[in-house]
């Protein structure tokens, strides 16, 4: 692969996501969104290191807007919060109003629908094949998920 994919990451945390993907395709975050200040402050020394690409942080998901990236994004790369069914929570799921899946679709659209690559818990998963599965391929995606444990990926 010669060109780079453009990557919006959104939910960024520290970069691991990025830094990951980097294993496998060549790509260039172009823009990040993080709400965190403990997580910007680690992303902007990954970047003055040279680990991550130099890109504008965007600091509130739900005021993101992609329209201005239409059509020039590759990849659209997240972990959006899973506090609303991680099992350490509350569990409440779509109701909780920490569920950013709808704001994840909207970017995606405006962004105008490239590849998805999304991370969350195992107990999504009835969410995901309910809501976020159908709603994808509604939008004309083709999914593919997968359930891999720390393990499985060479974490403890």
């Amino acid at each position: 692969m010669n060109a780079d994919l453009r990557t919006v990451s959104i939910c960024t945390g520290i970069g691991g996501l990025e830094l990951g993907i980097k294993t496998v395709a060549k790509t260039r975050t172009v823009m990040y969104v993080e709400n965190e200040l403990t997580a910007i402050q680690i992303l902007v020394k990954r970047m003055e290191e040279g680990n991550l690409e130099v890109a504008p942080i965007w600091s509130d998901l739900k005021t993101f807007r992609g329209t201005d990236l239409h059509g020039r994004v590759d990849l659209l790369v997240g972990g959006f919060p899973c506090q609303p069914f991680s099992t350490a929570g509350k569990r409440k799921g779509a109701e909780d109003e920490r569920n950013l899946w709808p704001e994840v679709r909207r970017i995606a659209e405006e962004l105008g629908h490239p590849t998805l690559f999304l991370e969350n818990v195992n107990s999504i998963t009835e969410y995901y094949y309910h809501t976020i599965r159908p709603e994808l391929q509604e939008m004309g995606y083709r999914t593919t998920e997968g359930l891999f444990s720390a393990r499985e990926v060479g974490l403890p």
